[in-house]
């Protein structure tokens, strides 16, 4: 199974959990560590509160960062733009606006007041379809 088909099918599971615990949204239970999937150095993963989410981790192997700089794209052929920054010493990052079936590649770098790192490597990944809708109006006849 490839790491997109993986990919998928945990988010088609933590869809499914998430409509039908609609009501439990206020607990947002840690992603257990069973679902992170690494994808070129970057670790990509879904999250249980919210399947339209990519979160990011990366290692910190600076120890005079001021911040790090997260970019994306659009597909491999995109152009990197900025998209959020995070303080020294954090490793996670969780970009919220991405969309359904939309392949985005993402980079850090550290920075502090001397300039910036090189970019890390490139993580890419595809978000899956969302679900269909469930039907309604079931009924039994005899």
């Amino acid at each position: 199974m490839s790491v997109a088909q993986l990919m998928f099918q945990i988010w088609r599971w933590l869809r499914s959990r998430r409509q039908s615990r609609s009501h439990l949204r206020k607990s947002k239970a840690p992603i257990p560590k069973a679902l992170q999937i690494s994808v070129l150095g970057l670790l990509l993963w879904a999250s249980v509160a919210d399947a339209a989410q990519l979160h990011l981790s990366w290692t910190d192997n600076s120890t005079n960062e001021d911040t790090f700089e997260v970019q994306r794209k659009l597909g491999t052929s995109g152009t990197y733009a900025k998209i959020g920054e995070v303080t020294a010493n954090t490793t996670t990052y969780v970009d919220s606006t991405v969309a359904d079936a939309t392949l985005y590649c993402y980079r850090v770098r550290a920075v502090n007041a001397a300039g910036a790192s090189a970019w890390s490597n490139e993580a890419c990944t595809t978000t899956p379809a969302p679900v269909p809708a469930p039907p309604s109006n079931l009924k039994v006849t005899q």
